[in-house]
């Protein structure tokens, strides 16, 4: 019975942490020149999934903020915190596919 009712209260904590929204970044200024991309701008780039690059944005181990565009709220991270953080782990980084056509000669 115990249990179950520690159960039942782990699943009512996680639900409550799920719910609260993070708030959008007041201090919008770069502490150095960067480049700075949403996650699916950075998964094309660099070949991570969107889904890990939203993991290392919430554990804080890259330089992200959230900007507030007309209703939708997005993350934005630092291009280059993304692929020194990928060669930290020993990832692979895709260089972006090439527009189409670019490599035939007309």
């Amino acid at each position: 019975m115990d249990a179950q009712r520690w159960e039942t209260q782990a699943l009512r904590e996680n639900r409550a942490r799920r719910t609260r929204r993070p708030a959008v970044s007041q201090d919008r200024r770069p502490v150095r020149s960067a480049v700075w991309v949403t996650l699916r701008e950075a998964s094309d780039a660099t070949g991570i999934p969107v889904g890990t690059l939203g993991s290392w944005v919430r554990r804080g181990t890259v330089d992200s903020y959230l900007e507030a565009n007309g209703g939708r709220k997005l993350w934005v991270v630092d291009l280059d915190g993304v692929r020194s953080r990928a060669r930290e782990l020993g990832r692979p980084i895709s260089s972006p596919p090439s527009p189409p056509g670019a490599g035939w000669v007309t």
